[in-house]
């Protein structure tokens, strides 16, 4: 499954843009934890953010998945 994110307008968008200084220990302990092909999931994932990263690290061999 490959995600990508919509259109970025609004706060939405800004956050997507600036994740990397969002939430810095999320990031981080996603960066320490997911590899490539696990399958993950993004539990209370509001719009998604993190799912998007995962997505990124698991690539095309796993899944991230947002509930």
């Amino acid at each position: 499954m490959q995600l990508s994110p919509g259109k970025r307008i609004g706060i939405h968008g800004y956050i997507y843009i600036f994740r990397d200084d969002f939430e810095p220990a999320v990031r981080c302990a996603i960066d320490r934890y997911v590899s490539p092909g696990m399958t993950c999931y993004d539990i209370g994932a509001n719009i998604g953010l993190w799912t998007l990263r995962i997505q990124e690290i698991v690539g095309r061999s796993g899944q991230g998945l947002c509930v």
